[in-house]
């Protein structure tokens, strides 16, 4: 499966197929998820913690420090709801965004990654971010994985 993995803020796009994601990435990732009771922020690296939401076909998921700094928010689908998705997360990025972007400049399925301000006062974690969401798009979207 190949997916467009593309930043808003940047409009950089990058293409990655499910081989440039390890299977025990996947899996470890499909545990983390699942040993998370339902609405509660997942753990992850450097302090950082994910809350995620899904559904059939979609999800967004968005990292934070500290409880109420948001660093970025990933919104990622399939074909199927590819609108939906692409509206949520251009509603999200608007205040940030100097100029309206054009209805879906890559095609389905995508990552979509925004960039909040204080992601630039945590290097530390915008390190790993986009390969995060990467992986995180491959388990969620991928139908061969059955993470849930």
């Amino acid at each position: 499966m190949e997916i467009n993995h593309y930043t808003i803020n940047t409009q950089h796009n990058r293409v990655s197929g499910t081989e440039d994601v390890q299977n025990e990435t996947i899996e470890y990732l499909t545990n983390l998820i699942r040993n998370t009771n339902e609405g509660d922020p997942i753990e992850l690296l450097d302090g950082a913690t994910m809350e995620l939401t899904t559904e059939q076909g979609g999800y967004v998921a968005t990292i934070k420090v500290s409880d109420d700094i948001v660093l970025v928010t990933a919104g990622a689908c399939n074909k199927m709801q590819a609108k939906k998705i692409w509206k949520q997360m251009m509603k999200i990025a608007e205040p940030s965004l100097p100029n309206k972007i054009e209805l879906f400049p890559v095609q389905p399925p995508f990552i979509l990654d925004l960039l909040f301000p204080g992601a630039s006062l945590h290097q530390d974690i915008l390190a790993w971010t986009g390969d995060f969401t990467k992986c995180l798009g491959h388990l969620l979207l991928d139908e061969k994985n059955k993470w849930n």
